[in-house]
């Protein structure tokens, strides 16, 4: 994978791309994470048939951190990558947060999207989310002697359940930055994500309505194994709840739960399902 930067009206966007097929899937990241975290995406051969755009969210990864993380802001970086990248229409997707982005901004530009893959988010999650994620979040801040120890405790995340490959080693890797003394942090700023959970959620019940008015045939893959204290962070039936209120939507489930679905196994079924979807495409 390459790294490109987009100017997003003044903000510099981090971008991994992959491949180069005729036809380019758009894909961004989940609340605390980064572009890597499609990496067992990558492994799995997506960008073998078609050009990947992993975008690092504002605020993540190698992206810069302004002020604002509205979802409107959220949506003028997503424009302003395909603007950079010349794509009238592409398929547009993400994973979590990345997926409600994706939601948000086919509502106000239906014109941009081909196609729509939303992986593991719907219109309700658990009734519990916010505690569920509440572990993620709470890594942002902290300082770990060194990348090693840092490493090790991510092992033991109680959402990956003993899971771990490189790929799964490649993103956590990019979810830190040095210190000057050697120890590491991540690079997300715990009150930008809080900002960004604030204000998505703020939208309320807008968001059934920008569910509804999707008008591109739309994906949504779901890891419906338990996440946190044996719960799904998006069980099977609020999933397919959701995929009844698409205009045009299909579903998928895969191996693994919110997180260890990105990766080995989980990542693989994905892309069989992504692709069988593109080639459903008229």
């Amino acid at each position: 994978m390459r790294s490109e930067y987009v100017d997003a009206h003044g903000v510099k966007i981090h971008c991994l791309v992959a491949g180069d097929g005729p036809e380019t899937v758009v894909l961004s990241h989940g609340l605390t994470a980064n572009a890597h975290s499609f990496a067992g995406y990558i492994e799995a051969g997506l960008s073998e048939r078609y050009r990947v755009v992993l975008i690092d969210l504002r605020g993540r990864g190698l992206s810069d951190q302004p002020e604002d993380y509205s979802m409107e802001a959220h949506m003028r970086d997503l424009i302003a990558v395909l603007d950079h990248f010349e794509l009238d229409q592409a398929i547009i997707g993400g994973h979590s947060f990345g997926a409600l982005l994706s939601i948000y901004t086919s509502y106000h530009h239906p014109d941009r999207f081909r196609a729509m893959i939303l992986i593991d988010a719907a219109a309700r999650l658990h009734p519990d989310a916010r505690d569920l994620v509440g572990p993620a979040i709470e890594r942002l801040g902290q300082i770990w002697p060194n990348r090693t120890a840092f490493i090790e405790e991510m092992r033991q995340s109680v959402y990956l359940g003993g899971a771990w490959d490189a790929a799964l080693e490649s993103y956590f890797d990019a979810d830190i930055r040095d210190l000057e003394d050697y120890s590491v942090t991540p690079r997300s700023q715990k009150h930008h994500i809080i900002e960004a959970v604030t204000k998505s959620l703020g939208i309320g019940e807008q968001w059934l309505e920008y569910i509804t008015g999707a008008t591109c045939p739309t994906l949504l893959i779901n890891g419906p194994d338990a996440y946190v204290d044996d719960k799904a962070l998006l069980p099977m039936e609020l999933a397919l709840e959701t995929v009844d209120l698409l205009y045009d939507g299909y579903y998928a489930a895969v191996s693994g739960n919110h997180m260890t679905m990105m990766f080995g196994e989980g990542a693989q079924e994905s892309v069989v399902a992504i692709d069988r979807f593109i080639s459903s495409l008229t």
